[in-house]
């Protein structure tokens, strides 16, 4: 458990230092094989406590598994999505890999015959599936996260300096905010 939760705390650093540099430096590489090692331990952490009875130490150590395992699949999609064919289907395959196993876990937490321990954890485990799938679309190249109130203020102002838009904005049948740009007659979308 003392080892497991040390991993944690460095891995959890280790995350921060790769979000602030860029996937070129080492960090990158730290940090997949430190989420593997992670794995390995939250693995014996589980069966240790099957082995001993000891349901709360087998449920906790599940609830790490997946968490790892959804930091596994950001970790895969820290790097852009491949252009080349050979490298999608490595990716693709990869991120399946990721998925079963994380489905595995999952099924493990809601079939558990620990019914005390599985109501607790069950919520906790829907948290990391929200996360887990945003992860995947990311991993797979389906990101289409909306745009952030910062990026929306960028945009409209970029439209209403560079293209000349009107500043107007309005909300088109489909829900889309549109502006008219002068420049070009036309309608810019957002």
């Amino acid at each position: 458990q003392e080892r497991t939760n040390v991993l944690l705390l460095v891995l959890h650093h280790a995350i921060v230092a790769l979000d602030k540099g860029n996937i070129s430096s080492g960090w990158y590489w730290f940090v997949g094989d430190l989420i593997r090692c992670c794995l390995v331990h939250a693995e014996l952490q589980k069966q240790a406590g099957i082995k001993g009875n000891y349901p709360r130490i087998e449920m906790y150590a599940t609830i790490n598994k997946l968490d790892l395992i959804c930091k596994q699949c950001q970790w895969v999609s820290k790097k852009p999505f491949p252009a080349a064919d050979k490298s999608k289907k490595e990716r693709m395959k990869a991120v399946g890999g990721i998925m079963a196993d994380f489905m595995e876990e999952l099924h493990y937490v809601g079939n558990s015959k620990h019914v005390g321990l599985a109501a607790e954890c069950r919520p906790k485990a829907e948290k990391i599936k929200k996360r887990m799938v945003a992860a995947v679309k990311v991993a797979r190249g389906e990101d289409n996260t909306p745009l952030t109130e910062q990026e929306k203020f960028e945009v409209f102002r970029a439209v209403q300096q560079d293209l000349r838009g009107s500043g107007h904005w309005y909300r088109c049948p489909n829900g889309h905010s549109v502006s008219r740009d002068n420049s070009a007659d036309g309608l810019f979308v957002l």
